[in-house]
């Protein structure tokens, strides 16, 4: 199996355990500390790619597509804006972040429930049922 296919069935059974965070006004997003850990500190040199919806975050170019940057002393990293202009990421979307053995997933969350995934009113993240 491929890497791409790996990842790609990894993005497919995810769930939503994650952590959620907003896109800043620069692109940027912040990297919650735990996931964070001993790999991804200030300065670190990291390779952001994407694959389907999601953006991934190695501290390796896992498909030799990779664009190489740094976070800053807060945990931030600048989604580059090529890659937010094609999966329409924008200031103050919601996305969400996993840490899947130390590589991170982030994929927009598109106005559906974070607790039962179903499509509730536009940008509403928490369904009424909860």
């Amino acid at each position: 199996m491929t890497k791409i296919n790996e990842f790609k069935k990894i993005i497919k059974n995810l769930n939503f355990d994650g952590v959620t965070r907003n896109l800043d006004e620069l692109g940027r997003i912040v990297i919650p500390r735990v996931y964070r850990q001993d790999i991804y500190n200030e300065g670190t040199y990291v390779y952001v790619q994407t694959i389907e919806d999601c953006v991934i975050i190695a501290d390796k170019n896992e498909f030799d597509t990779g664009i190489k940057k740094t976070l800053d002393e807060l945990g931030r990293i600048m989604i580059p804006k090529e890659i937010r202009k094609s999966l329409n990421w924008n200031f103050r979307d919601l996305l969400m972040i996993w840490d899947v053995k130390n590589i991170l997933i982030i994929k927009k969350l598109e106005g559906e429930s974070i607790v039962c995934k179903k499509q509730e009113e536009p940008n509403k993240y928490i369904c009424e049922s909860w």
